[in-house]
């Protein structure tokens, strides 16, 4: 699925945050190995693994899911400063997808990031929705109370099909708690340092 945005916001930021106990934090490590060949050529620089976080971390006991992950290491390892997480918003937008494509010219990132950073890129397990729903012309800015009611119903109707075409109980999770957590929890894992963040749209809400 993807939407229009009507504007893009960059921000670099870094956060911390306390996880719940959890049987799977803690113990979980990374396996890094080649990313999937639509992701990136055998012997890739860009490398690929995923770490498992509870679906819900008020209750971490009720089954997890994996977190996608890609990496790209920094060209100038003596001068590395840390991972730079890059989340690029949209729905849909994977950021496993765009750290991959940036070993192939096609995604850009500036000298100094490329250099001195590990560029982090991760992917949710996938939601399914109605895509005719989602999918429906409706105008973007209600200027009447119908126009609204509108959007208010179509919106309902989608986040029932995207319930009613999970095969987990994902749409209760994704909330942006949950999923500033389940980043929290990628940061532990790469080595608990420091992390930075470099989002747009939806991504700076993440990062702050």
């Amino acid at each position: 699925m993807s939407r229009q945005l009507t504007r893009a916001i960059l921000a670099l930021a870094s956060f911390s945050m306390p996880l719940a106990a959890s049987p799977l934090y803690g113990n979980s490590s990374i396996q890094w190995r080649d990313c999937p060949p639509e992701l990136a050529a055998p012997g890739a620089k860009v490398k690929c693994g995923y770490l498992p976080v509870p679906l819900d971390w008020d209750n971490p006991a009720n089954g997890s899911i994996n977190i996608g992950l890609a990496r790209l290491p920094a060209r100038k390892p003596e001068s590395r400063i840390g991972n730079l997480f890059y989340q690029p918003g949209r729905p849909g937008n994977a950021g496993t997808e765009k750290i991959a494509h940036v070993e192939s010219g096609s995604v850009k990132f500036g000298d100094k990031l490329r250099d001195h950073f590990d560029l982090i890129g991760t992917l949710s397990n996938p939601l399914k929705c109605d895509p005719d729903l989602y999918n429906r012309r409706l105008p973007a800015y209600p200027s009447t109370d119908a126009e609204f009611d509108a959007r208010l119903e179509r919106n309902a109707a989608l986040r029932q099909s995207c319930i009613d075409m999970a095969s987990i109980p994902l749409v209760d999770y994704m909330d942006s708690v949950s999923i500033a957590t389940d980043h929290e929890a990628v940061r532990i894992a790469l080595g608990d340092e420091p992390l930075s963040w470099f989002g747009v749209s939806y991504g700076t809400l993440l990062g702050s």
